[in-house]
């Protein structure tokens, strides 16, 4: 039974719908900045390499922040570290507008990583202690649905934004967007402490044993391990496919590299975030969901290792939607995971972890794929990051058999 039981499903929708409308907001702000910080980096004077530190110094920070904000969110309010995380991302915003050197530019993006680290595992720490034994998995493909929309938004809200008013237009729409976000949770958003409503104790015979809540302890659990290890390979995959698709479309369309290149990422993303947000109860919150996770790998796998062989726009379109559908297996199962993992070993920091291991994959991934891609070719790169996508859903499996049901018979779920 969830935390929020007193609580009728009206309320428990008002509160999904809450949390996720300020984080699409807050995500198309977000958004609106990422395709123009390369070109805003390079006005000033910055090489490759900075350009690339600019982008990861916001998942270096943000990875790093999230374990501790979200175990902090199991001893306060949730809603008040979330809205501080919003309000830091409007005040830092501002400062794009002063940057005249990318070592400024990178510690606004470093500030922005910890203001990012605030809202994202936190939210997921919220929803999960609102759903219900058996919802699990469509409150978070909901939610999950909306960071997609929010991201596939946020792109093209940039782009016309800058071509009419420049960059400091931009930036002041995501301070604005930020500044939305915050004020929705500090209406509308419940304050509510679950420190004193988590169960976490484990049922040994006829005794409860208290959970110790160390990172140890809850990396270690093989339910765990198994959901990282493939979150952080197809999560590696999935931004290897951002970063390097436009130089792949680049060989087949030269006139319209960038429309195309951006057209099948939205197509890929809104796609995902469709299904996820109608369709995803139906792969997670039932037996054998675990299943529907591997089979997701191989289908990220295959739409990777594929891109190679394909020489027009429409087989592009075929791999990028392939990728839309095996996210829609993986995500929604492997959330409704996390959340009854949440439920023992405290949600805030359950969800912490994970995101920061997933953002891992952020870091690791473009650089490897860039090394791949440099001494072997684009088609070397794009089949070895399908192997590790396919590769994570075995290692998912071997990992969490039989861990899944003796978690759900031997656990006090309340």
């Amino acid at each position: 039974m969830s935390a929020y039981a007193y609580r009728d499903s009206n309320d428990k929708t008002k509160i999904l719908f809450i949390i996720s409308l300020a984080f699409f907001i807050s995500l198309i702000g977000i958004g609106i900045v990422v395709p123009l910080l390369a070109v805003f980096a390079d006005t000033m004077g910055a090489s490759g390499l900075w350009i690339g530190a600019v982008f990861s110094a916001f998942a270096f920070s943000r990875t790093v922040c999230m374990p501790y904000f979200g175990k902090l969110s199991d001893r306060t309010s949730k809603k008040k570290i979330m809205t501080l995380g919003l309000f830091g991302y409007c005040i830092i915003s501002l400062g794009y507008l002063f940057v005249d050197d990318v070592t400024a530019l990178i510690c606004i993006r470093i500030l922005h990583g910890i203001s990012s680290a605030m809202v994202a595992p936190v939210a997921m720490a919220y929803l999960g202690e609102v759903a219900e034994k058996g919802e699990e998995g469509g409150y978070m493909a909901k939610f999950q649905a909306t960071t997609l929309f929010g991201f596939g938004a946020g792109p093209l809200f940039g782009g016309f934004i800058y071509d009419l008013f420049g960059f400091d237009a931009a930036f002041l729409a995501l301070s604005g967007f930020s500044a939305v976000a915050c004020i929705i949770l500090i209406i509308f958003l419940p304050d509510i402490r679950t420190a004193e409503l988590t169960d976490n104790t484990i049922k040994t015979g006829n005794k409860e044993e208290q959970v110790k809540t160390t990172w140890v302890t809850l990396l270690s659990h093989p339910m765990m391990a198994g959901i990282c290890s493939i979150s952080l390979l197809i999560e590696m995959g999935f931004v290897s496919l951002l970063s390097f698709l436009p130089l792949h479309i680049a060989t087949i369309s030269t006139t319209r590299m960038g429309s195309d290149s951006g057209l099948v990422i939205s197509v890929m993303v809104f796609l995902s975030g469709f299904l996820q947000m109608f369709f995803g109860s139906v792969v997670s919150d039932r037996p054998g969901s675990e299943w529907f996770v591997c089979i997701g790998s191989f289908i990220c796998g295959g739409a990777l290792i594929c891109i190679e062989l394909t020489n027009t726009m429409p087989l592009i379109f075929l791999v990028a939607i392939g990728m839309a559908v095996g996210m829609f297996f993986v995500y929604p199962a492997v959330n409704a995971l996390l959340v009854i993992i949440g439920r023992i070993y405290e949600m805030g920091q359950t969800m912490g972890a994970y995101n920061a291991l997933r953002g891992a994959g952020d870091i690791v991934g473009p650089i490897l794929a860039g090394i791949i891609a440099d001494t072997a070719g684009l088609g070397v790169m794009f089949g070895v990051m399908g192997i590790f996508a396919a590769a994570g859903g075995v290692l998912f499996l071997l990992l969490i058999i039989g861990s899944k049901n003796s978690i759900r018979s031997n656990c006090s779920l309340k």
